[in-house]
């Protein structure tokens, strides 16, 4: 997920729907299952469903020139309120969000299946390593270069010929079927589902990518550095636990982490701009 945000970063976009689209995607996918659905087309329907989100989303930025921010805000609220239509509509007597808790043992191993007995080395690791190798080919490829043409400086990269649009919408695309996966994954690593998983994960993935040198500004970052800034949030947020902090403090901590990072990039790029 903190892979499709760094993205869309770097295109000079924000997508503050994915942690609602974990939520509503991981909702799809265990109700299509719980219903008699074969695992396999509840996946993909749950992922093409996430495609024409991100497709939308990208096709309202670009065409008709809406700030990212509010439409992907927007969308959050529209993911939630889908999530919580569906799961009253199909779960009404599930009492205080219990969640879909009858999920199938099958499906549950998708999240939960080890590699490696003893060693938590489990298939969740497996899918992550597969999408990151994807993902680190691809952006040494010249398409993906284009990312940073036009987040760098848009008009110079439609003038030279850049789809600027296509690749804008590409991003969202990306991000949205990142974040579907995840919400996947995360409902069968769980063995369950409810209307509050994923809430948050937007700032995280912000958080994290931030953190490995993506820039807010547009056209700077790698994908290498957004899976340091990921291992980095992550270890934190293990060594909080294992501290037994209190949550809050944690989420006072990485808010903190996150406004230095920008305060960082902001006088990094003003100095880039004024010298």
């Amino acid at each position: 997920m903190v892979l499709g945000m760094a993205i869309v970063l770097i295109s000079k976009e924000i997508d503050l729907s994915i942690g609602y689209n974990v939520m509503f995607s991981g909702l799809i996918c265990s109700s299509l299952v719980v219903f008699g659905v074969p695992i396999s087309v509840a996946i993909i329907i749950t992922l093409i469903i996430s495609l024409l989100f991100g497709y939308l989303i990208g096709s309202l930025i670009i065409r008709l020139g809406i700030n990212s921010l509010i439409v992907t805000l927007a969308f959050g609220n529209v993911y939630y309120g889908l999530s919580q239509f569906i799961y009253d509509a199909m779960f009404p007597v599930n009492i205080n969000n219990a969640g879909i808790t009858s999920l199938p043992s099958s499906f549950i191993e998708l999240g939960r299946f080890q590699l490696v007995e003893g060693l938590n080395f489990g298939i969740p690791i497996v899918y992550a390593i597969v999408i990151i190798i994807a993902l680190l080919i691809y952006s040494n490829t010249k398409t993906f270069r284009q990312y940073y043409y036009i987040g760098a400086n848009y008009e110079a990269a439609r003038i030279s010929g850049i789809n600027t649009k296509r690749m804008k919408t590409s991003a969202f695309v990306i991000s949205a079927l990142l974040s579907g996966l995840t919400g996947i994954i995360l409902a069968a690593r769980l063995g369950s589902c409810n209307t509050m998983i994923g809430t948050g994960m937007e700032l995280q993935a912000i958080t994290a990518a931030v953190i490995g040198g993506v820039s807010f500004t547009g056209g700077k970052g790698r994908l290498t550095g957004a899976l340091i800034g990921t291992f980095f949030t992550v270890c934190l947020y293990n060594g909080f636990g294992i501290a037994s902090v209190n949550s809050s403090l944690y989420n006072i901590f990485m808010g903190g982490i996150l406004l230095l990072a920008l305060m960082v990039d902001a006088i990094f790029s003003k100095r880039k701009i004024v010298g």
